[in-house]
Formats: structure tokens, sequence, C-alpha cells
């Protein structure tokens, strides 16, 4: 797979499930080699920190995304302000947000900071570079290009893209 990660030769892809008493933890190790992706390492459910370390070293840099209960997904008109419209009587600054930007639509993805923070704390602990978090399923929109599907299910909701847009997204029943 051609992709572009900078000076970055390996890296952890890490998938963060908040769906029990503790978080499960996915991951993909990639390598680049002359512009090429390969994947190096997959594993799955992976239920302690110091697994998952052992798995994919302190020497990679991080990426984390969470899904699972606690997440909000929303579609809202964009607009200036359009975060207010998703989080009516709240403090904006309690939450990350992990927004797919369209043209007249906004996708966002909302998480309670504390939730993200107290993970981030464990990986510090264990010397793990997080180089970035999202959260939610609309940004694997753009990825339906790689994966070559236009429907395709991210954690419990099921998204209809088309032309790395999304069409629609449905919370698929339990």
């Amino acid at each position: 797979m051609k992709f572009d990660l900078g000076h970055i030769n390996q890296l952890a892809c890490v998938s963060v499930s908040l769906n029990g008493e503790y978080p499960i933890y996915n991951f993909v190790l990639m390598k680049q080699k002359k512009g090429e992706i390969s994947f190096v390492k997959i594993n799955k459910r992976i239920v302690t920190l110091k697994e998952l370390v052992k798995e994919i070293s302190n020497r990679n840099p991080v990426l984390l995304h969470f899904h699972g209960k606690g997440i909000l997904n929303r579609k809202v008109k964009r607009e200036e302000n359009y975060r207010h419209s998703i989080l009516l009587n709240a403090h904006l600054d309690d939450f990350y947000f992990t927004d797919l930007l369209e043209e007249k639509i906004v996708y966002s993805s909302v998480i309670r900071k504390n939730a993200v923070d107290e993970i981030l704390q464990e990986f510090a602990k264990y010397k793990l570079n997080v180089i970035g978090v999202s959260s939610g399923p609309f940004i694997a929109a753009p990825l339906s290009v790689f994966i070559g599907k236009s429907n395709f299910v991210v954690d419990d909701i099921n998204l209809k893209v088309e032309n790395e847009t999304i069409i629609s997204f449905d919370k698929m029943d339990d």
C-alpha cells in the first residue's frame, strides 16, 4: 500500500475499545520502506497495557483511536461554532472532537477528555510516545479508497461512502 508517513519508519496504530470495565486494545504495527507500507504485526483483544507494550515496543510512535461506549457521533451543518449544536449546555473544553469536514456537513465524534487523558497517563507510565488521538467511525471514510468498499462497519456503525464522502451512517442494532 502506498502511503506517506513522513520521516516515521515504523508506527503502531492502537485501537482502544471502551465497551466494558477495562479497555481492550487492538493494534497494527506498520513499517514504511521506500514509500511502501507493510503490516509487520497485527494483534487483537489485548487486555493489559503491559501485554501491549511487549507487542509494539515503546520505541515506536503510537496513534490511538478510541471507539465504543462514551463516544457521541453526530452529523451537523457546517457553520461557525457548529460544536455548540452537538453539545448543548456543555463545556466544550471538557471534550475532544474528531471531525470530518465536508463542504456543507461535519461528521463529528466526541469523547470526554477525562476518559482519554486517563488512558494517556497509563501510556506515559510505559513511556509510549503517543503522537495522535482520534475517536469514532468517521475518520475511516477516506480509507474507503484503500479498502475498496463503499459500505463497511466501523465498531457498531454502518458507514456508506462514495468518493471518500459519507453518504449515510447508522448505528447497528445490538
